[in-house]
């Protein structure tokens, strides 16, 4: 791949990759990694202690909705927990708690240390105690596992900015663990219920790395669309994971012309080109049977915004239909000059709609913030395609503003506010 590629080109559409996007994972590494931090632990999880991280569990997720008008993932946490075997993710949920209590600021500096070092001990804990059942277990307890890699993904994303715990967790945890554990073991009970949860990261991650997910294999599709809740997230989160899969085709037949010089018109360019199409056409259907009143939001976020009044899931999938149908033009439009030497007419929007759908990503995540419990990260894979678009200093500001207000949730979005500015450096 050549170099420029490696790099995170958010104007190119590209985001980020493996390639460029530092891991911990090989499996040498990781237990190299965990032998480090293995814990001695101390008085912090052996008193009473754990049980008032409990309480800002539910602080955390009661502020962190991740999937709207859906029970709260807390009451198959309380049924999960009470296992003999789940004490690798009675510790990833103290370690959330433990962090959260750091960052509510209603104690003195000292005490947020101290929450703050539980936290870390609780998270090397549930590190120490994940691995040893995955290497002594013959067949570990998946939903356990499933839970707490996801909840130690998300302890990464809180507390370091860089996303590389992140990424180990949700690629080599969370998402390798649920391929593996299949469609069937998703399509009731408790499995059913962690898929829809997981279902948004996993759909996200494919495309903040530019990559396709299983979530688009013919058996996991089967499944999203059997789901009797399905819902206008549910089927926005379908035309995601479809664009993720697009994007990846696009970059590999691009990739195979760059090395070849091949002048004939690709196959391959007739049915990318074509799949884009049906997909924004889905997207106009969509857009169709979801109909929402003409946006009189201001674009500038403010601290105290006028209040709007929809539901979160509405905010929230307008937030992400937005950014999709700017995702989806970008795959065409950053590369235009293949798709007119080959004459093949391909679905980009004007830069005036551009710029109209960049300003509802920035109103309406404003609005979210503010007035409802929708989790900070859900719009991170938003803002960055906002970012990569903006022009105007106004927009800028406005991406720059959001993403210090995630940041001070989520330490990641301060790595967002760093590789951003380095795109608008690029573009003077």
């Amino acid at each position: 791949m050549p170099s420029a590629q490696r790099n995170i080109t958010l104007d190119q559409a590209r985001y980020k990759t493996l390639a460029n996007f530092p891991r911990k994972l090989d499996a040498m590494q990781l237990q190299q990694d965990q032998d480090t931090i293995q814990p001695r632990l101390g008085p912090l999880l052996s008193t009473d202690q754990p049980v008032r991280y409990f309480y800002y569990f539910e602080t955390f997720v009661q502020r962190n909705v991740f999937i709207p008008k859906m029970a709260s993932y807390s009451h198959d946490i309380q049924k999960l927990s009470g296992s003999v075997s789940a004490q690798f993710l009675r510790h990833a949920v103290i370690a959330l708690g433990a962090l959260q209590a750091s960052r509510l600021g209603a104690e003195n500096r000292r005490a947020c240390k101290k929450h703050e070092f539980a936290a870390l001990e609780a998270y090397s804990a549930s590190l120490v105690e994940l691995r040893e059942t995955m290497t002594n277990s013959p067949s570990p307890p998946r939903l356990l596992v499933l839970w707490t890699t996801l909840f130690l993904g998300i302890f990464e994303l809180m507390h370091d900015k860089t996303g590389d715990g992140w990424l180990m967790h949700m690629v080599h945890g969370t998402a390798s663990a649920l391929r593996a554990a299949g469609p069937r073991a998703c399509k009731s009970g408790l499995g059913r219920s962690f898929f829809h949860q997981a279902r948004v990261f996993e759909a996200s991650r494919a495309l903040l790395l530019g990559e396709p997910t299983f979530l688009s294999e013919p058996e996991w599709d089967c499944l999203t669309n059997d789901l009797s809740e399905r819902s206008c997230l549910d089927e926005m989160l379908s035309i995601i994971v479809q664009s993720s899969k697009l994007r990846a085709r696009t970059v590999k037949l691009l990739d195979q012309v760059n090395q070849s010089h091949a002048s004939p018109v690709p196959i391959d360019a007739l049915k990318i080109a074509e799949e884009g199409f049906r997909l924004r056409q889905t997207l106009t259907i969509w857009r169709g049977c979801n109909p929402f009143p003409p946006l009189q939001l201001s674009a500038l976020p403010c601290s105290s915004p006028p209040r709007f009044g929809a539901s979160p899931e509405i905010l929230l999938t307008n937030v992400f239909f937005a950014a999709i149908v700017i995702y989806m033009s970008g795959i065409f439009d950053y590369e235009i000059f293949y798709w007119q030497r080959w004459g093949i007419p391909v679905p980009v929007i004007t830069e005036p709609e551009v710029q109209a759908h960049l300003g509802s990503i920035l109103a309406f995540t404003n609005v979210a913030l503010h007035e409802t419990n929708l989790s900070p990260l859900l719009f991170l894979f938003p803002l960055r395609v906002a970012a990569a678009r903006c022009s105007e200093t106004s927009h800028m500001d406005s991406v720059q503003f959001l993403l210090r207000r995630i940041s001070r949730d989520f330490a990641v979005a301060g790595e967002f506010l760093s590789e951003v500015d380095n795109i608008w450096q690029q573009k003077k």
